[in-house]
Parts: structure tokens; C-alpha cells; sequence
């Protein structure tokens, strides 16, 4: 498969942005193409999306609320990765949440059809 790049250089102004070369849109494929889906998925809050509310990770609702359930956390999670097309398992996973600031970071390798892509967001 092949995809639209997207920027991914936090320090650019077009971070998340479509990735332009001299004008001209670039293209993505392999583990580029699923770290990208990859981060395309976990980002999508539930209800985001217009044209479907009803993807996307419920943040709010099910992850950083009051007495959170690690298992469900964690399994809301590794199901959202693991239905990236491309991805087959996970090799290593660790969650780690900030409460207080409403963030967590989320790591992790995967196997996958292109190869084993590494994950820290």
C-alpha cells in the first residue's frame, strides 16, 4: 500500500500537515506508511471524525476519567493498533499516564507485514 505523507518533524510548522518536497505531495508506503497509520489511529478522539462519530479512542470517557481500569485501558488500546491493517502483533507495550497533566504515552513495537515498526507517542 502506499500513502499521502504526512509531516512528522514536531519542530515543523506543518507538523501533521501533508508532507510537500518542492511543491509536490510525497508518498509513504512500508513501516513509514504503518507508523503513520499508527498514529493517525491513536489520535482520533471518539466523536472526532464528522463523517463517522462513532470511530476513534474514547480518551475522555473510557482512559483518563477517575479510577481508570488498566486492563480496559489497555486493551482499548492494543485493539486500536492491532486493527491497522498491516500490523500482525505486538512484540512489547508499555502505558504510561499523567493524570494530573490529562496525557499519557503510550510505547511500543510491532510486527508487521513491512517489517517491525517502534512506536513512542
Amino acid at each position: 500500500m502506499t500513502d499521502l505523507a504526512l509531516d512528522m518533524d514536531k519542530s515543523s510548522a506543518g507538523y501533521g500537515d501533508l508532507l510537500l518536497t518542492n511543491g509536490d505531495l510525497v508518498l509513504v508506503n512500508g513501516e513509514a506508511e504503518v507508523r503513520q497509520v499508527i498514529k493517525e489511529t491513536l489520535g482520533v478522539m471518539f466523536g472526532e471524525w464528522f463523517m463517522d462519530n462513532t470511530i476513534g479512542i474514547d480518551y475522555f470517557g473510557q482512559i483518563l476519567v477517575k479510577n481508570p481500569n488498566m486492563g480496559k485501558i489497555n486493551a482499548i488500546i492494543l485493539s486500536a493498533v492491532l486493527s491497522v491493517p498491516g500490523v500482525l502483533q505486538i512484540l512489547s507495550y508499555s502505558f504510561v499516564p499523567d493524570y494530573v497533566a490529562r496525557r499519557i504515552s503510550i510505547t511500543f513495537t510491532a510486527q508487521t507485514t513491512s517489517g517491525v515498526v517502534v512506536y513512542s507517542g
